[in-house]
């Protein structure tokens, strides 16, 4: 069975089904509830082409998004509630971003039921910039930027297998790790936290993402630019499934 490195980074049609793995927020478009499809995850995601698009083709497609009022859509969480929140340490690019409003705030989590593996657990806190046209004959489109943070024990370096990365894992930002992919997007790890970085509307941006993530909330004392710690696995159990891998191709 293959485990696939998720993006989330789809907003949906009203027909389109949200479920728990494949996203972790949807911008404007009403999909179903997250928990309402939890017991039924699939292990997979909807993988995004490289980016080829021309600049006329990404004008068309990505759009700034309405200016942000502190509370996204019905699926997300508050400005306030993310300041608040103590799990674990939270980064965002501010309320905008390279031309891009933040659209909405999506906390998530899931505890497998018994009888599914504990690997299928989740736990995020995603930051949506920008909306997106749904094209004819699709029933989603990708959010132009996204910034999800995990608990940096549910994916770690060594869970991903050479078939999804492109190169080896780089040091950025002093101490934090990083791990690139073939079609733009990045994780990175410092700390107790992993945080994927995602542009479909303009995969040269990750770079800057990068330099530009600062804290939120508890957080806030993380600044633009500033060194971050390595990542600390000290406290993950091990690891003990299939490396995370893009999916097979062909038949």
């Amino acid at each position: 069975m293959w485990r696939i490195a998720r993006r989330p980074i789809f907003r949906f049609t009203p027909a389109g089904i949200l479920t728990s793995v494949m996203i972790f927020l949807m911008v404007a478009c009403g999909g179903g509830d997250p928990a309402q499809d939890a017991g039924s995850k699939p292990n997979g995601e909807n993988s995004s082409e490289p980016p080829t698009m021309s600049a006329e083709e990404r004008e068309k497609r990505f759009h700034p998004g309405p200016p942000w009022q502190g509370k996204g859509n019905d699926q997300g969480i508050s400005q306030a509630e993310a300041e608040k929140f103590a799990d674990y340490p939270l980064f965002w690019l501010g309320e905008s971003f390279a031309g891009y409003n933040l659209q909405s705030i999506v906390r998530q989590k899931y505890t497998p039921p018994p009888g599914i593996p504990t690997h299928e657990a989740m736990d995020s806190v995603g930051f949506a910039y920008g909306d997106c046209t749904i094209q004819a004959g699709s029933r989603s489109c990708p959010t132009p930027l996204v910034v999800m943070i995990e608990p940096a024990c549910l994916v770690r370096p060594e869970g991903l297998a050479n078939g999804a990365s492109d190169g080896s894992l780089e040091s950025v930002r002093d101490r934090a790790a990083l791990q690139r992919f073939a079609d733009g997007h990045a994780r990175l790890w410092t700390g107790q936290v992993s945080i994927t970085l995602d542009a479909p509307a303009n995969p040269t941006l990750v770079d800057r993402m990068i330099q530009e993530l600062h804290g939120v909330g508890l957080n806030r004392a993380v600044e633009a630019g500033t060194p971050l710690p390595a990542p600390d696995f000290s406290g993950c159990p091990p690891v003990d499934v299939p490396p995370l891998q893009n999916p097979p191709t062909g038949g």
